[in-house]
């Protein structure tokens, strides 16, 4: 199986994590505790942006700001999450239209199963070439968590014949 997501974000905690755990354990006052300087999104950004921002900066909670820095919203990690969570006939519907109109792929050819975010693809497509695309679009679907592939090519356009004669 092959997850998305951005192999650069940490989720673990590391030791400057805990230090500043156990330094704001003993806080006695507002500014002790809060994260400085406020990590903001502005009410514009995407949904993504702003997912990516929560998971780099590690924060729960993310302050939205208009143009003049005044609040205009907060959004949390669960709103944020809620976003992408989809139910599984709906991921499978996209993705059949999408293989249908995007790719122009013969969908009675191939077999699209989602379970819990998981997709199953298996079946032949005409050329290999459309595979590695496909699959970038299908791990980028909203709601995608993993991405099984078993799928097979009727034809190889990736090879290229060796020329004829000399090269020089």
């Amino acid at each position: 199986m092959v997850a998305g997501g951005d192999p650069r974000i940490r989720v673990g905690s590391g030791r400057a994590e805990k230090a500043e755990r156990r330094r704001k354990s003993h806080a006695e006052t507002a500014r002790e505790l809060m994260h400085s300087p406020a990590v903001t999104v502005r009410p514009e950004a995407s949904v993504v942006h702003a997912a990516r921002i929560a998971a780099i900066e590690h924060v729960r909670r993310l302050p939205v700001v208009d143009a003049q820095g005044m609040l205009a919203g907060l959004v949390t990690r669960s709103d944020l999450l809620r976003v992408f969570l989809r139910d599984d006939r709906d991921i499978r519907e996209h993705l059949v239209s999408m293989f249908a109109d995007q790719f122009c792929i013969d969908t009675s050819a191939v077999d699209i199963s989602v379970r819990d975010g998981v997709v199953t693809l298996t079946g032949q497509v005409e050329r290999r070439g459309l595979i590695a695309p496909l699959l970038d679009a299908v791990r980028t679907t909203a709601g995608v968590i993993g991405v099984h592939d078993s799928l097979t090519y009727r034809f190889d356009d990736t090879f290229a014949p060796a020329p004829r004669g000399p090269m020089f």
